[in-house]
């Protein structure tokens, strides 16, 4: 489990006094600082695709709900995990037999998949295949792959997210666990902090972080590269540091200012240092005061 950041959490949930203000003020950051409440379209490219949201807040629910079930109960987690371990056993050949040939063409697949005009969503840096699509910032990967429409729970799913490598098997009505997805990431990943979740009869949805800050050619090194250089590299407010963001925000702010005509923040920065310095200049004890100055020729840095 992670527990580096619980001393920060408990200020939080010291200050707000109570659960509820305390997921009050997590979601209350989500809305400000990042996109997780925006919905996908192609004209903002940010965000997630609808419903796709709460489903990530679902899962990663149900995840640590069901630790604490395990840690309440350890002895019933172990006889549930023994009953499971059985159940597939009858299955585990069947499953091995067809993972070479499984394999080999899943591994083959986006090379022979062929690029689609219209993406069935968003691909924004990325591209998009028949089967599967992905997109990208500076520091994550987000890919969506298509599932049958009698693919509708978790619990018929299998995401194995490594490092290196991404593995997806979908469980068939006759219980057999078949690979429908499967390739090498042409960078490792932050596979700790990456998560995926199912959108029911439609895709799976993964957001991989990546390993460090750079642009991707490819997700998977099966695929076609794409041109970096057609792609759009800036990045966006949330990726950029606090100084950064506030930057920007005044450079913003200082051209709705011109175009207003109104004082910028500089016209006014320099209005503080004129009204400084003719107080300097008529101070009692000034040598200067009574004489005439020509702001107009003042350079302020």
């Amino acid at each position: 489990m992670e527990e580096r950041h619980d001393e920060m959490f408990m200020e939080i949930l010291r200050d707000e006094k109570n659960l509820s203000g305390f997921l009050d003020a997590f979601c209350g950051f989500l809305y400000r600082r990042t996109d997780f409440y925006v919905e996908a379209t192609p004209e903002t490219r940010v965000g997630y695709p609808p419903g796709i949201a709460e489903q990530i807040l679902l899962t990663i629910s149900r995840k640590w709900q069901d630790k604490k079930k395990e840690s309440l109960n350890p002895k019933k987690a172990t006889n549930d995990a023994d009953r499971n371990k059985e159940s597939k056993e009858p299955t585990k050949k069947s499953e091995t037999g067809s993972s070479s040939s499984s394999s080999s063409s899943t591994k083959d697949e986006p090379k022979k998949s062929k690029l689609l005009d219209k993406p069935f969503t968003n691909c924004y840096n990325g591209a998009t295949y028949d089967n599967y699509s992905w997109s990208q910032t500076i520091g994550d990967i987000d890919c969506l792959v298509k599932v049958p429409e009698t693919i509708k729970k978790s619990k018929q799913v299998k995401v194995d997210i490594k490092a290196d490598s991404l593995l997806i098997k979908l469980c068939s009505d006759a219980g057999q666990w078949d690979t429908h997805f499967e390739g090498k990431f042409s960078f490792n990943i932050r596979h700790n902090d990456s998560f995926w979740c199912l959108e029911p009869g439609k895709t799976i949805n993964l957001h991989l972080s990546k390993g460090q800050e750079r642009w991707w050619e490819n997700m998977l090194e099966s695929e076609p590269k794409i041109e970096l250089s057609k792609i759009d590299c800036s990045r966006p407010m949330d990726d950029m540091t606090e100084g950064e963001q506030m930057k920007i925000e005044e450079l913003m702010w200082n051209q709705r200012q011109k175009e207003l005509g109104l004082p910028t923040s500089e016209d006014a920065e320099r209005k503080r240092k004129e009204e400084q310095l003719l107080k300097a200049w008529n101070a009692d004890d000034s040598p200067f005061k009574g004489k005439k100055i020509d702001l107009s020729k003042m350079h302020f840095k």
